[in-house]
């Protein structure tokens, strides 16, 4: 559900059919949740001849131009720790 919703949102940016700042300003920082957490890690390996993986980097390339470098890599960091103390949590219960 996650992934088909950004993919849509993609088609929006493409096609010009929202305000896309606003789009940005509305969902950057859940999409990069999403785009570090989940897609990056388990995701993104399996993406031979799949559409969706091109869509889903294209809109984290369409955020990137509405969200500032320092923003961008604050969230960058935060899910990465966040995804490594998860990954650390599932490991020793």
């Amino acid at each position: 559900i996650i992934l088909r919703f950004y993919q849509r949102l993609w088609q929006c940016f493409y096609y010009n059919h929202l305000d896309k700042q606003l789009a940005a300003n509305l969902f950057y920082e859940n999409f990069y949740w999403y785009y570090f957490i989940s897609f990056e890690k388990s995701l993104k390996p399996v993406r031979d001849d799949w559409p969706a993986y091109q869509e889903i980097v294209n809109l984290k390339c369409k955020f990137r131009e509405y969200t500032s470098e320092l923003e961008y890599l604050k969230y960058k960091k935060k899910y990465n720790e966040k995804y490594k103390e998860y990954m650390n949590n599932k490991v020793t219960n």
